[in-house]
């Protein structure tokens, strides 16, 4: 993948807050990958969606995006 470069590694590597994903299972996440550099990162899938999941399912999406906020918010107390 072109966009998976130095820059890719070092923007993951600087960022401080937790960082969650709403995804689609069409082509999964290098979770593993990812948390190499960014250890908070954690992803959620929506499944039988394409790239466009906020507008195929946003009740679904507001949902899982609504249980995030909450996680974080909950992680700032902590």
């Amino acid at each position: 993948y072109k966009w998976l470069n130095d820059k890719y590694v070092q923007a993951l590597q600087e960022v401080k807050a937790p960082i969650r994903c709403i995804n689609s299972d069409w082509m999964p996440t290098d979770e593993e990958g990812v948390r190499r550099y960014a250890p908070s990162f954690k992803v959620r899938y929506m499944h039988g969606f394409g790239h466009f999941i906020m507008l195929d399912d946003p009740e679904t999406f507001n949902r899982l995006l609504h249980e995030a906020i909450k996680e974080l918010a909950g992680h700032e107390r902590e």
